[in-house]
């Protein structure tokens, strides 16, 4: 797999690929999974596209340090595209009314890699939300968080819908990043990619656990069965709001 030099098609609108930012588990909630903690996950990304594409990104990973509100500021305000890979809602780790006063067009994407718990997680979302009103509480689910970001001037926006789990975001942050930087896809086609990819795996893990010849039997009749076999909802967690004709180039 290497980079690609590709032209911008006529319905497309580029994104810097040297220009992206990224904050990822800002507390370093995750850390316990170890190999698929966010900041785990997140250097294995850095190492691998900085040898392929030559680019070195700019961004905070949580197991150095948390990220200050300057360095919140700082990185969505001069950034192309910015990723936020890390526990609980997004809105949660930034201030409502920083976010609402912002004005960043030039940030063109945003991926959201959230809705993941852990204890500690959880701890301080408890914690936090014990002093905010339910209307401020509803401004940090993952539509109106969209809304919002949009509001800023963000063109697009991959989200989460629910809670997931770290294994379910690493392979998303993969597919992600591969079909957008190695495979020069949109993020509407890398999106459609990812809720087949998923639906197919969900699939192969399930064929993979039968055994016994009653389970072949079966397999062979639900495969010559007319009816397609239903996708696991998780397929279809992380969803695009906004422009799905933005490449990375």
């Amino acid at each position: 797999m290497a980079p690609v030099n590709r032209d911008l098609p006529s319905n497309c609108l580029s994104v810097d690929t040297r220009n992206l930012k990224y904050i990822v588990d800002p507390y370093n909630e995750g850390r316990e999974a170890e190999a698929l903690s966010p900041s785990r996950k997140m250097q294995e990304i850095l190492e691998k596209y900085r040898a392929l594409l030559k680019v070195q990104w700019e961004g905070v990973i949580g197991h150095m340090c948390a990220p200050s509100q300057a360095e919140w500021e700082q990185l969505l305000t001069s950034c192309s595209a910015f990723l936020f890979y890390g526990m609980e809602r997004f809105m949660s780790h930034v201030l409502l009314n920083w976010l609402v006063a912002m004005n960043i067009p030039k940030c063109r994407l945003v991926i959201l890699l959230d809705l993941v718990r852990s204890q500690q997680s959880y701890q301080r979302i408890a914690n936090a939300d014990l002093h905010k009103s339910c209307l401020r509480i509803a401004l940090e689910r993952p539509t109106e968080t969209a809304m919002l970001l949009s509001l800023t001037g963000v063109g697009s926006v991959v989200a989460m819908q629910w809670y997931t789990s770290l294994e379910e975001n690493a392979g998303r942050l993969e597919t992600l990043f591969e079909n957008l930087l190695s495979f020069g896809r949109t993020t509407g086609q890398t999106i459609h990619v990812l809720q087949k990819s998923r639906s197919h795996g969900k699939r192969h893990s399930m064929k993979n656990s039968r055994s016994s010849p009653e389970d072949k039997i079966e397999e062979q009749t639900l495969c010559t069965s007319s009816d397609p076999p239903a996708s696991h909802p998780s397929c279809f967690n992380c969803v695009l709001y906004g422009l799905p004709n933005i490449i990375l180039m």
